[in-house]
């Protein structure tokens, strides 16, 4: 309902708080539907909230609107994004509070720095009072919020100070107030800071933290914290810039909880973190974990591998979060973060068994106990029970006799055949032949990934010459060269997927991937990938030409397994041509039961999708495509083939990273042509091989050394042996379409 109102009547409503909007001309009811409806497609609105009154009042000849929240029904409206979109439309809507228009606009009240303080939670200080050298009991209490940031609008500063509340605990005088306020609402949804400031329209400089004013709890604080709902909490800095200041963060978390922290350190690059300190309220993790930390490099995975055991500590259930402390504390499977992880699943956490014994006393007491339940509780009942005194005396005998049983030395018995040990949790026994379930960091699922490092991406690149490199300096992947390059040069779609595993490599379409029933789909669905695998999308830029200019990205292989596994689509009929000439059209269920029983009868057969599928198909991979496009890093071509390379070369015999390994066919024919010297691998030297050794009867076949290598400084030679690869399968192929087409040809 719209309700006009005077100025007067207005300020009457000072109670409460709303959202006004200056300059709404026209029929306030269209006002009220589309600012409802754009606050609620905002996600501002929800859970069915709208404001179902409204108040329209005049003032200094201007129509204003009062979307007033006392209506409003709990928990339907999202104010922290009430408040950036209030800022991002300012300029159309002039949007301001009713907390804020009525002390500016119709002078209801001067807000003093008290009254500022009571009626928003702030606090006012003087410029001059602002000392950010003070020390973290002032200023370094926030683990999950932004400390002390500046604020720019030309020459003029606005320092504000958020605490672990998110509240807005100090702010120099001269920041306006209505930016204040949406800085509050901001920080109490989570949001980042800077944002609203950026919104607003003002310069947002962060200020470095001064050295020993960390950017969060310093380590010799973190046992202050309550990390009670968090396993592990990490410390993090910039490598070697330790002035930049730290933060601490509580796992498991979210990427998007960690990258406001790395931002505010001025981390923009994985090899820059330094993880300095780790916590844990389980006795012995922190200090194992640290241990591990100190023996292995660092890598892009090993936060992740923290993130995920984290998440796995954090989901287990008591009798589990017991024998995985006990296993911690005893150090028993904890050697690697592996092996932790492992430790977390129900099929490892079944083999042991923790007893609520502390001493060996208490233990052989517990066995005891358990033993004359089980096996005698029942000729000692009757026993006791008898009829015959000298079966009750017996019984008594017994009693008598278990007053005097040495429970220590029986404990100690036990302990010595069961192999266990006490913990602050119990007495711990099994673990025999753990299974491995999780294998490396390839097996954490991308939700439970808290940092994707930019993925690599060559462009502006021939890909056909690129491939075939590929094939050469990744792994034995010849034998696929000649396939994969028709794939590339077949192609119908505009991208496709290469999957490399160390031992073979295919390439594909990508709409093939994803329809069910094909080995495309197949290859992708049943590939169990290792440390080894990898995978990458190929985009050439043109479709037509066979030595196409495009763009190479490496994928998640996980994420794109299960991508394909979700969103693929199953076809509807096959079309089939048997030998006899027939053609038929079959569903689903009869092409399953023709393929068992009478496949050989077949000629060929074409699967046959419904419309609706293929186009919700191409708008998936169309989406996917353009999140590839989101968290990359351009490198060379040439960058990319030696890290692809490193991996190759260091499963050699005589690994030598300043080399680059090549396959023995490649190896052959460029000895052969003399594009560049070769070298063999031997166990512990190298050797330079003669252009005679790549023509004699066994050419360079062994049945042992068959590795190769040439010299980095020699790339160009590689080029143009990938040049000349590629021609000679361009030129085989076109031979085979046009032998295929005079075949044709003459069966007409």
């Amino acid at each position: 309902m719209v309700h006009n109102i005077t100025t007067e009547q207005l300020k009457g409503m000072a109670s409460g708080d709303g959202l006004v909007l200056q300059g709404c001309g026209g029929d306030p009811a269209e006002w009220q539907k589309g600012i409802n409806e754009m606050l609620t497609e905002a996600g501002i609105l929800k859970n069915g909230g709208e404001f179902k009154d409204i108040h329209v009042f005049e003032h200094e000849g201007v129509t204003n609107i009062l979307y007033h929240f006392e209506g409003l029904p709990p928990d339907t409206l999202d104010i922290g994004k009430l408040a950036m979109w209030r800022l991002q439309n300012h300029e159309n809507f002039g949007g301001t509070w009713l907390s804020d228009y009525l002390p500016n606009k119709l002078a209801v009240q001067e807000l003093d720095d008290a009254d500022l303080s009571d009626s928003k939670g702030l606090e006012a200080k003087p410029a001059k009072e602002y000392n950010i050298g003070s020390g973290p009991d002032e200023f370094g209490v926030a683990v999950w919020n932004w400390n002390d940031q500046t604020y720019a609008n030309g020459s003029e500063k606005y320092i504000a100070h958020i605490n672990h509340e998110r509240e807005i605990t100090y702010f120099e005088d001269n920041l306006p107030e209505d930016v204040v306020h949406d800085i509050k609402l901001i920080a109490e949804a989570d949001w980042k800071v800077e944002y609203a400031i950026e919104m607003a329209g003002l310069e947002y400089d962060p200020k470095p933290p001064q050295p020993n004013l960390p950017f969060g709890p310093h380590p010799s604080d973190m046992e202050n914290l309550d990390d009670s709902t968090h396993p592990i909490s990490v410390y993090i800095e910039k490598w070697f810039v330790p002035e930049n200041g730290g933060f601490t963060l509580p796992l498991p978390a979210s990427s998007d909880a960690l990258q406001p922290f790395l931002d505010g350190i001025e981390t923009f690059d994985w090899k820059d973190v330094a993880i300095i300190n780790i916590e844990s309220d389980i006795k012995g993790l922190g200090e194992k974990l640290q241990e591990i930390f100190a023996q292995e490099d660092m890598s892009p995975h090993r936060l992740n591998e923290l993130n995920y055991l984290a998440q796995r500590i954090e989901d287990l259930s008591g009798s589990g979060y017991e024998i995985f402390a006990a296993n911690i504390e005893a150090g028993r499977n904890c050697d690697s973060i592996t092996e932790m992880i492992n430790l977390t699943f129900n099929e490892n956490l079944n083999r042991f068994d923790v007893q609520p014994a502390m001493d060996s006393a208490m233990y052989g007491e517990f066995k005891l106990e358990m033993v004359m339940q089980e096996e005698n509780a029942d000729a000692f009942h009757r026993l006791n029970e008898s009829k015959n005194p000298e079966d009750r005396a017996l019984a008594a005998y017994i009693e008598k006799l278990e007053a005097h049983i040495d429970f220590d030395a029986l404990g100690n018995s036990f302990i010595q055949e069961e192999d266990g040990v006490f913990t602050d949790v119990g007495y711990l026994t099994g673990g025999d032949g753990l299974t491995d379930v999780y294998r490396g960091p390839h097996d954490i699922p991308a939700e439970h990934r808290i940092y994707s490092p930019p993925m690599p991406m060559v462009e502006n690149v021939e890909l056909s010459s690129l491939l075939m490199k590929l094939h050469a300096l990744g792994g034995e992947y010849m034998q696929r060269a000649d396939r994969n390059m028709g794939a590339l040069m077949n192609r119908q779609d505009d991208e496709l997927l290469l999957l490399a595993d160390g031992k073979d490599i295919h390439l594909t379409s990508t709409s093939l991937a994803y329809r069910n029933g094909t080995d495309e789909h197949n290859k992708w669905r049943y590939t169990t990938p290792s440390p080894e695998t990898r995978a990458f999308a190929v985009l050439p830029d043109d479709n037509g030409d066979k030595f196409a200019i495009g763009r190479l990205v490496e994928i998640d292989v996980i994420s794109q397994q299960r991508d394909i596994i979700d969103n693929s689509i199953w076809f509807d009929q096959v079309e089939v041509v048997k030998k006899d000439g027939s053609e038929h059209l079959l569903s689903r269920a009869e092409w399953e039961g023709l393929r068992a029983n009478d496949i050989g009868n077949v000629v060929s057969w074409r699967h046959i999708y419904e419309p609706a599928d293929l186009v919700a198909l191409s708008n998936h991979l169309d989406n996917l495509q353009n999140q590839r496009a989101v968290n990359v890093k351009v490198i060379s071509a040439e960058d990319f083939l030696s890290d692809v390379n490193a991996s190759y070369m260091a499963r050699a015999e005589c690994p030598k990273p300043d080399m680059l390994r090549i396959t023995r066919e490649a190896a052959t024919e460029i000895l052969a042509r003399g594009d560049a010297d070769v070298h063999r691998l031997f166990p512990n030297s190298i050797q330079q091989m003669s252009p005679m050794d790549a023509v004699k009867s066994k050419g360079l076949w062994y049945s042992s050394n068959r590795e190769f290598a040439i010299k980095r400084d020699d790339a160009a030679g590689l080029n143009e042996w990938a040049e000349r690869k590629t021609s000679e399968i361009v030129r085989k192929m076109e031979r085979g379409e046009r032998g295929k087409s005079k075949n044709k040809a003459e069966e007409l």
